[in-house]
């Protein structure tokens, strides 16, 4: 944790400039937990960086970014239990959520509610992860692993 962006703006500044120094041609900064604050962060970065320092190239991207995506993008919910479910599938464990209220399911997935700390998906933001299905698991990560690929070739 960060008191603010500026101090892991420069974390990152750094850690350019070693990999610049090291030879590295191409960065991409990706930003798992897509913050508007933290994207427009590393885009900021990305953009100054390949404005004044030459050899190396920085693209900024978000997990949020891609929009082939088959899932919208989530705090905690369907998106990123799936994408988890891809890499990690043991950490993967429904059984932990409580049941679902039939009330939730009327509810605005990124509502005020979910920051209940006795609401059944508090901090959860997006679709409920309960509706996880293990056949999506392939599609998203694929889809994801060939927007990624394919913004990287870009630059």
């Amino acid at each position: 944790m960060m008191p603010g962006a500026e101090e892991i703006a420069a974390i990152l500044r750094f850690t350019l400039t070693r990999l610049t120094l090291l030879g590295v041609r191409q960065v991409v900064l990706f930003s798992g937990h897509f913050a508007d604050e933290q994207v427009a962060m590393i885009r900021g970065l990305a953009t100054e960086w390949n404005a004044t320092k030459g050899s190396m190239t920085v693209l900024a991207l978000g997990v949020n970014g891609n929009p082939a995506a088959p899932l919208p993008p989530d705090h905690a919910g369907r998106f990123e239990t799936t994408l988890l479910a891809a890499y990690h599938p043991t950490r993967v464990d429904l059984s932990l959520l409580p049941p679902a209220k039939l009330a939730e399911a009327k509810e605005d997935p990124f509502g005020p509610q979910r920051h209940d700390p006795t609401h059944s998906l508090h901090g959860i933001f997006g679709a409920d992860p309960r509706a996880f299905s293990a056949k999506d698991v392939p599609v998203l990560r694929d889809t994801m692993v060939k927007w990624l690929a394919d913004q990287a070739a870009t630059i």
